[in-house]
């Protein structure tokens, strides 16, 4: 007498297979994005600190002591002649912030004695959504956009 055997798997079994495998791609892509937003925004933060660092040196190299010989409102970011922003490495960070904020201009200020800047966060850390940076020293999170020369 001969036994036959079927090898392999039989449908339930499969869909079983397939039912955790969705499972834990769903909980991997979850957790993913949430450390992409960080990172993020973590981009944002670096970009800004390297506008501050770089306003700062041109502010030191000007005689006399200036951010620039001319104003930009508050409003989004432009490479307005006489300002920091006209400066290439200011301006190729503020616009890797933008990148990295999900391409949000970041809003921006300056006349010959202050700056600031701020930047829309790409996922919302605590209370706060944009991070701002001035010619004060201040590098903080803010919960709205920037509405003054400081950061709130």
């Amino acid at each position: 007498m001969k036994t036959n055997f079927k090898r392999g798997f039989t449908l339930i079994e499969l869909l079983v297979v397939v039912a955790i495998i969705a499972i834990l791609t769903g909980v991997i892509l979850t957790s993913t994005s949430a450390s992409r937003a960080k990172g993020a925004n973590a981009g944002v933060k670096t970009n800004l600190r390297t506008v501050m660092q770089q306003t700062e040196l041109l502010y030191l190299n000007n005689i006399p002591n200036a951010y620039g010989t001319d104003s930009h409102s508050i409003g989004p970011c432009a490479q307005t002649a006489g300002t920091p922003f006209s400066n290439t490495v200011i301006w190729a960070a503020i616009l890797e912030a933008q990148k990295q904020s999900g391409g949000t201009m970041p809003t921006c200020a300056a006349n010959p004695s202050a700056y600031v800047v701020s930047a829309l966060l790409k996922s919302k850390e605590g209370n706060f959504n944009y991070w701002c940076i001035d010619s004060q020293g201040n590098a903080k999170g803010e919960i709205g956009n920037i509405s003054g020369p400081i950061c709130d």
